[in-house]
């Protein structure tokens, strides 16, 4: 646990954090899934992520925290499977 805890860090986290540049790069077409109530991030900063990812696509689930896949399985499962398909 001390290992993974370690990457709260800033000093530590920084070095291997996605650049604006690497965002810009991506050319897969992307979906951005973000909760409206997670402890370690808000909405707000997943949508600039999202925005700096040519034609990504943002979606917040809410009522969610960290573990939408789990707190709500089935809008989970069927934004992903929409994105997918589409």
């Amino acid at each position: 646990m001390k290992q993974i805890m370690c990457l709260q860090e800033m000093e530590i986290r920084r070095p291997n954090m996605i650049t604006k540049e690497q965002y810009n790069a991506i050319t897969a077409p992307t979906l951005v899934v973000w909760t409206s109530h997670d402890p370690t991030a808000t909405p707000a900063e997943g949508k600039e992520i999202a925005e700096m990812i040519p034609g990504a696509q943002y979606v917040v689930m809410n009522q969610c925290g960290h573990w939408p896949q789990f707190e709500d399985a089935d809008t989970f499962n069927k934004l992903h499977i929409e994105f997918l398909l589409a």
